[in-house]
Parts: structure tokens; C-alpha cells; sequence
């Protein structure tokens, strides 16, 4: 997280986060869709938005919450906009 925030003052860092999250989000959606997810690459980001949250939330207050209770909150917080 701490070299996320030297990436917009660094160009070839930023190239090299951006380039392994491309290749995370990548190799998760192609895991998903082989296991008959629909919208796998919309779901690879939401999931990766989460887990950087997560790291976030972690970092600030100390302490881990269910990554599944946080993931289905997310959910529905998500469909609600869509209605």
C-alpha cells in the first residue's frame, strides 16, 4: 500500500503495480470464469476492490472483520443501486 502512494510521483512503479494488478485481475477472472461465473472480469474487480478495502480497513483501525461479512455486505450494497 505504502508504494501505491509513491506510484503517482514515480512513473515506472506505477507501470509495475498497475501491470501486476492487470495480471492478478486477469488470472482471477480467468478462474472464475472457469468455474461458470458470469461477468467474471466485473467480478474480479469488485472482489479485488474489496480485498484492497479490507487491507485498508485493517491498516487503520488494527483489526481483521469476516472477509465474508464484508464481502455479502458489499453485495447488497451493490444490488441496492442497481434497482
Amino acid at each position: 500500500l505504502e508504494a501505491v502512494t509513491l506510484a503517482p510521483r514515480d512513473p515506472e512503479l506505477r507501470e509495475t503495480l498497475a501491470a501486476n494488478q492487470q495480471e492478478f485481475r486477469a488470472a482471477l477472472a480467468a478462474n472464475l470464469a472457469a468455474a461458470g461465473q458470469p461477468d467474471a472480469d466485473d467480478r474480479a474487480g469488485a472482489i479485488i476492490t474489496v480485498c484492497d478495502g479490507l487491507i485498508v480497513d485493517f491498516l487503520l483501525y488494527g483489526q481483521a472483520h469476516a472477509p465474508a461479512d464484508i464481502a455479502r455486505q458489499a453485495a447488497a450494497a451493490l444490488t441496492s443501486l442497481e434497482e
